[in-house]
């Protein structure tokens, strides 16, 4: 897959903007502030319904404008041509999706047809920061490569909401004490349900992840570091899932090719009816708190450098390599899961790596299109042997400059 044109209107500041792009490698180049990051942040947006300054649809907004239009026009392997479109209007504060320029309900239907990969400064976070950064980067992958995965994420999301709302109400009126149990246990069972399929797919997906991670991380580290990654989610569920896989022999094709219709609805069974336990036995203690404890919204990944954790233990050039490793490895996952090769998106990293680490990055953008944001276009541009196609951005005016 590879992108052609980039249109956007009123889109943060770009008024209007119609680019027609290389095939190979693409570098922004010009002083901070001008529209780069924007640019890369609209084809995330465009390709993948994700920003990557997680920013709110208002936001992108042009200031003084009525909203924003992203077009993105790409070509697959085949050279077949395929456009997707966001439109967004900041009155009914409602975006409108397209495919080929008909419109689609569900994002689901919009996100799988033009993959991206970002690399950032921000992904020290994943190493770093808050639980809520890494399980949006496993979110992340496993939408790209999976895209009823994001229907599991907007149930969740419905269904906890209410229960919260509903759990709120018991703590504070009376009305509703002693006659919400029934409506309890029907929250509760389609949570554990769909907490179900989510543990699922990111068991899955976390082997995965540390599996290529490891490998990408001894090549960053010269064999000195051992990375591992583990799934931190609702206790006992863990050991469920390797006890069945290991004892059904599993455990590899699992990874690489999911289960079968009967083994995934048998795992799946067994796994909510423990997750429905688990949630009961904490109900009067949600009950007294006013929300629930327990759920795959508190899930975490916990980052491994040699047995110690890197989040607490490691220098922030450890941490570096590591989130670069992650990324790495997502790259390689989405290339195995989907037909064509993503699109690489780096915005201002280069600046941030030493030379190996750079040189790591161009050996796995190799067939891929690249976009890269920089302030010195003679530095990043001799990473590469060829086929390299120079913007100067200025105050939201892109210009070709070979």
């Amino acid at each position: 897959m590879k992108i052609t044109r980039i249109v956007l209107e009123d889109y943060r500041n770009y008024g209007r903007l119609d680019m027609t792009v290389g095939p190979s490698v693409n570098i922004l180049y010009g002083n901070n502030a001008q529209g780069k990051t924007n640019l890369i942040d609209a084809v995330c947006y465009g390709t993948g319904l994700e920003s990557c300054r997680n920013s709110g649809d208002k936001e992108m907004v042009m200031f003084g404008k009525d909203g924003y239009k992203i077009g993105i026009f790409a070509e697959d392997d085949d050279h077949s041509p395929v456009s997707t479109k966001v439109e967004y209007s900041l009155q009914s504060d409602k975006k409108d999706l397209y495919v080929d320029n008909i419109k689609v309900a569900r994002a689901s239907e919009f996100i799988n047809i033009c993959n991206t990969v970002i690399f950032t400064p921000e992904d020290l976070k994943i190493v770093k920061s808050m639980p809520v950064n890494r399980r949006r980067f496993i979110n992340s992958l496993i939408t790209k490569v999976s895209p009823t995965y994001l229907n599991h994420l907007y149930t969740i999301q419905r269904l906890s909401g209410q229960k919260n709302n509903f759990l709120k109400k018991l703590k504070f009126d009376q009305f509703y004490k002693g006659t919400g149990e029934m409506e309890l246990n029907m929250l509760d069972y389609s949570i554990a349900d769909t907490s179900a399929d989510i543990i699922l797919a990111r068991y899955r997906f976390i082997l995965l992840l540390s599996q290529y991670a490891q490998a990408d991380h001894r090549l960053i580290s010269d064999s000195k570091e051992d990375l591992k990654i583990t799934y931190n989610t609702i206790t006992g569920c863990i050991d469920l899932l390797k006890a069945f896989l290991v004892e059904n022999d599993n455990l590899t094709v699992y990874m690489s090719y999911g289960l079968s219709e009967g083994d995934y609805a048998k795992i799946k069974a067994i796994l909510s009816d423990y997750i429905l336990g688990k949630i009961q036995n904490a109900r009067k203690t949600d009950k007294e708190h006013g929300y629930s404890s327990v759920g795959t919204h508190k899930d975490d990944l916990t980052i491994l450098i040699n047995d110690m954790p890197a989040k607490d233990y490691a220098s922030q050039g450890q941490q570096r390599s590591a989130a670069l490793s992650l990324k790495a490895a997502e790259l390689e996952i989405v290339k195995q899961f989907v037909s064509s090769t993503p699109i690489l998106l780096l915005d201002d990293v280069f600046s941030e790596l030493d030379s190996r680490r750079r040189q790591r990055i161009v050996e796995l953008m190799k067939g891929a299109q690249i976009f890269i944001t920089c302030t010195d276009k003679e530095s990043s541009g001799k990473l590469f042997d060829s086929n390299v196609t120079y913007f100067h951005v200025e105050n939201g005016n892109i210009a070709e400059d070979n």
